[in-house]
C-alpha cells in the first residue's frame, strides 16, 4: 500500500480541473471553483524514500526541489504541506437589531489536536484570534455579513480552512404599552393595560409586579389587592420572526382617605341598628371631633374618640349629659378630621333618629337594592346600603 499526505495549495488561480499523471501515484484531487485554497488528498511518495531513510513523509516531500515539484504536479506556486487536519465554519441564521435574539456561527475542527486557535473575518474584516478547547466552537454574531475563516492551528501546528457562515440582522418590535392613569386609589385599585406595540406582534407576557401570575393577553385589566405601593408592570412582546423587546412603566397605588356616615339609626332596644356608627379610612384618629345639634343648635353629643363611633361602641341616642333618649327627629352633625396626608376636612351632614317606626309612612327610597328590598335592617350598614326617609316622614316628625 502506499502512503500519502494532505497538501494544501495556496493558489491564486482559477482550477477546474487537476492534472493526473498516474493513478497509481496520484489519486483524484478535489478542486474548487474558487481562489480558496485547494486540497490534493493523497501524493505518492514512495519513490522518494530510500528504503533505508527513517524520515517522515513531511520531510522528504519538503525536500523535492520547487523545480520538480512544478513539473510533476503541474502546480503554479510552490504548495504549502500540512497534515489532514482542517477547521470548517458554517451557519445561517438570523439576530435582532436590539441584541434579542441569539444567532450561532459554527467552527468545527477535524483531525485536530487541542487546543485550536483560529481567525475569523466578518465581510472580509479581521477580528481578534481565537483559542478554545471546544469543538465546535459557537460565535454568537452581533453584526450582519458573511463569516470566513482566515487561519487555523491546532497544538501541532497549521491546518486547513474552509467554509462559510451567513448572518442576517432583523429589525425588532418596539413594546409599548399604554394606561389611562398612572395613579391608582386604594379604593379602586384596577387597571386597564392596552398593548400599542409596533412590530407584528404574537406573542405577550405582562408582569404586574405583584407576585401574581403573568399574563398571556394582549390587552389584560388587573386588580391589585395587596396594599398601597409603587408596582412596575413589565410587557415583553415577541414579534413573529422571533424578535422581542421590553419596556415598563410604574403604577402606584395611592391610599385615600373615605368616611361614611349614615344618615339614620333605630336605638329602640330590638338589636337591629340601635347605635349610631362610622367607617371610615385614612383618618387621623387624634385630629377627629364629631358634634351633634338638635333643631335649636343646642349640642346634644360630641365627642374626639374616634374609637367611640365604631361598630363596637357607637352612639345610642342619648343626651351626652342628661343620659335621657332623644326624641325621633332629624339632628345635624358637623365633624371635624385631616386625612392620611394632613389635609383638614369639615363636613355637615343631618341624622336621624327614629325611635317609633309606626308614625312614619310606607314610602322609603332605599340604596342601593331598591324599594321593595328595603328594610330598616339596612339603615347604617356600609356594605348593604341604608334606608332614606322621604320627605313627608320628615315634615311629619
Amino acid at each position: 500500500m502506499k502512503k500519502g499526505l494532505l497538501i494544501l495549495l495556496c493558489l491564486p488561480l482559477l482550477f477546474t480541473t487537476c492534472k493526473k499523471e498516474e493513478a497509481e501515484e496520484v489519486l483524484p484531487c478535489l478542486c474548487e471553483n474558487s481562489t480558496n485554497s485547494i486540497l490534493i488528498p493523497r501524493i505518492n511518495i514512495e519513490e522518494y524514500k530510500d528504503k533505508n531513510d527513517n524520515r517522515n513523509f513531511t520531510d522528504l516531500i519538503n525536500e523535492l526541489e520547487k523545480v520538480e515539484r512544478i513539473e510533476r504536479y503541474g502546480i503554479s506556486s510552490i504548495p504549502f504541506l500540512v497534515s489532514g487536519k482542517s477547521a470548517f465554519i458554517s451557519g445561517n441564521d438570523t439576530i435582532c437589531d436590539n441584541g434579542s435574539g441569539e444567532g450561532e456561527v459554527k467552527v468545527y475542527f477535524s483531525e485536530a489536536t487541542p487546543p485550536f486557535t483560529f481567525i475569523y473575518a466578518i465581510n472580509g474584516i479581521n477580528q481578534s484570534a481565537i483559542t478554545t478547547n471546544d469543538n465546535p466552537y459557537i460565535i454568537n454574531p452581533t453584526e450582519a455579513g458573511i463569516y470566513t475563516l482566515l487561519s487555523f492551528a491546532d497544538a501541532n501546528g497549521p491546518g486547513a480552512v474552509s467554509g462559510a457562515g451567513m448572518v442576517t440582522v432583523l429589525q425588532a418590535p418596539t413594546a409599548l404599552f399604554t394606561t389611562v392613569f398612572d395613579t391608582l386609589s386604594i379604593l379602586y385599585p384596577s387597571i386597564q393595560l392596552n398593548d400599542v406595540s409596533i412590530g407584528n406582534i404574537t406573542d405577550w407576557s405582562w408582569n404586574f409586579g405583584d407576585n401574581t401570575p403573568n399574563d398571556f393577553t394582549a390587552n389584560p385589566f388587573h386588580t391589585y389587592t395587596d396594599s398601597i405601593g409603587i408596582y412596575q408592570i413589565s410587557l415583553i412582546v415577541v414579534d413573529d420572526m422571533g424578535c422581542s423587546d421590553t419596556t415598563i412603566k410604574q403604577i402606584w397605588i395611592a391610599d385615600e382617605y373615605w368616611i361614611y356616615i349614615p344618615n339614620a339609626f333605630t336605638p329602640d332596644l330590638d338589636d337591629v341598628n340601635d347605635k349610631f356608627c362610622i367607617a371610615y379610612h385614612g383618618i387621623r384618629a387624634n385630629t377627629f371631633t364629631f358634634n351633634v345639634y338638635n333643631r335649636t343648635s343646642n349640642l346634644v353629643y360630641s365627642t374626639n374618640n374616634i374609637q367611640d363611633l365604631n361598630f363596637e361602641n357607637g352612639w345610642d341616642g342619648k343626651h351626652q349629659i342628661t343620659g335621657n333618649n332623644l326624641s325621633n327627629g332629624v339632628y345635624t352633625y358637623e365633624v371635624y378630621y385631616q386625612d392620611f396626608e394632613g389635609w383638614q376636612h369639615q363636613e355637615n351632614g343631618k341624622v336621624s333618629i327614629i325611635r317609633d317606626i309606626s308614625n312614619l309612612s310606607n314610602d322609603f327610597e332605599c340604596y342601593p337594592q331598591g324599594v321593595s328590598n328595603c328594610t330598616f335592617g339596612d339603615m347604617i350598614d356600609p356594605q348593604r346600603g341604608f334606608i332614606y326617609p322621604t320627605s313627608e316622614d320628615i315634615n311629619n316628625w
